[in-house]
């Protein structure tokens, strides 16, 4: 999607959230005898399904240790962050897939925003206000490079989300 890859898996759920336990290789949807877009609609509405979002203020304690809110520079509180990931605090990166949660988001905040791939896990939502510093956001981001595993890292760009086309957008190559 975009510039960013999409794995499919087979997932196994418990009182603590859904784990991934098979990655859908090629080779797996060929013996299961199922085309890529086929699979790629049957994971849109089963994803969607499984997944619900959870969007949260960046300082919030319950997002964010205040280990890692230091970590990724002492200015944040004047930015206004959110974080978005599933309820189970895993696959975030999944909603780039759902344009109207994204839409949802857009209306709730009142501003088309930036988005920003801290991990697979979290993407990190910046409204956009006139004041926000976006050099400061990149190099938020630049930062959380090293609060992320290498499995965990998601991108090293920025997206904008124009909910006036409902589109996610290129923002910044870094």
């Amino acid at each position: 999607y975009k510039d960013l890859a999409v794995i499919f898996s087979f997932y196994v759920g418990n009182e603590y959230g859904l784990f991934p336990i098979v990655p859908i290789t090629n080779e797996v949807r060929d013996k299961i005898g199922i085309s890529r877009n086929e699979l790629t609609v049957l994971a849109y509405y089963n994803t969607k399904s499984l997944f619900s979002y959870s969007i949260k203020p960046f300082c919030s304690n319950k997002c964010l240790s205040k280990a890692k809110r230091l970590s990724l520079g002492e200015d944040l509180d004047s930015i206004p962050i959110y974080v978005l990931s599933s309820e189970f605090n895993r696959f975030g990166s999944v909603f780039l897939l759902y344009p109207n949660i994204l839409h949802e988001i857009a209306n709730t905040l009142a501003k088309d925003f930036y988005i920003i791939p801290a991990s697979i896990n979290e993407l990190f939502i910046v409204p956009s206000v006139v004041d926000v510093d976006i050099d400061l956001v990149l190099e938020m981001h630049n930062k959380s490079k090293f609060n992320y595993g290498d499995g965990d890292y998601l991108s090293s760009n920025v997206y904008y989300f124009d909910s006036s086309c409902n589109e996610i957008i290129l923002e910044r190559l870094i």
